[in-house]
Formats: structure tokens, sequence, C-alpha cells
């Protein structure tokens, strides 16, 4: 009898399942606006879109996503040198130097939800820089991309 308890028992014991790791869903956001031409002070959409990347077991981090609009340029040329001149800046939330910005939006790397922003374009005809900036995790240990694209703002 004393047998058939230990046995049991000792069945009983192992049958527990091993703790699973705990898996976190992870995001990254990219942002999606018309390309224009616009008039100006033209609404601008722009819609942060969530990519699932991977499942990870690392615990979820805050990511910041902000866009900016620099200009104004009289022609894609000066848009470009312009650019390739602040290339080697760290991308911040929100942008310095924008003439419009977003401001700073916040989410998690695991939310997987949509966000969206409205802008007022500058008044001014002339191409500009579209700068998407998003900066994931906290001081001292973060990244950040910024990504970049032109557009025109052509007269009415």
């Amino acid at each position: 009898m004393r047998f058939l308890l230990i046995v049991i028992l000792a069945g009983a014991c192992s049958a527990v399942p091993a703790p699973q790791q705990v898996r976190h869903l992870e995001y990254r956001y990219v942002a999606h606006y018309p390309r224009g031409p616009f008039t100006p002070g033209a609404a601008f959409h722009v819609d942060w879109i969530p990519e699932l990347v991977r499942s990870d077991p690392s615990e979820p981090y805050e990511v910041r996503l902000c866009i900016g609009v620099f200009g104004y340029f009289e022609n894609p040329s000066a848009l470009k040198e312009a650019g390739s001149r602040a290339g080697a800046a760290r991308p911040d939330c929100p942008p310095a130097g924008a003439v419009v910005s977003s401001g700073v939006l916040r989410t998690r790397s695991d939310t997987g939800e949509p966000l969206g922003v409205d802008l007022v374009l500058p008044h001014l005809v002339g191409f500009y820089d579209v700068r998407e900036i998003a900066i994931s995790g906290v001081e001292p240990t973060y990244s950040a991309t910024a990504a970049s694209a032109a557009i025109e703002i052509r007269g009415p």
C-alpha cells in the first residue's frame, strides 16, 4: 500500500510542466502619408502603422514617435544638400528646428495599435524635408531611427 502511494505521488510530481517563458510581440512603427504635391496650408495626415518584427522573451519597452517638416528649400538640390549635413545629428522627439512638428506620440513595443496625427503644412511654396523619428527604449539604453522624404508645396 505504501509502495502504491509513493508511486502515485512520484507520478503527480513529475507531471507538473516546466514553467513556460513568456514571449512578447514586438512591433516597429512605420509612418505612412501622402506624397503630394500639396497646397499651402494643406492638412497633412500621418498614420503610424505597426509591423510585427518578432516574438521575444525580453520585456516590452517604450516607443516614442514623431514627425517634423523642415524647410523651405527652393529646389530639390538645396533640400538634398541640407539633408546630408543634418544626417549625422542624433534624432530627437519632437525634432528640433522643424517648421511643423507632431509632438511626441507614445506607445509600447508590444501594443500593435496604429497611431495617427494631423498637421497643417506651411504656407510658403517650395520643397520640404519630412523626417520620421522613432525612439525605442529609454536613456541610457535606447535606439533611434530616422527616415526622410521630400514633399513639394505648390501655389494655388
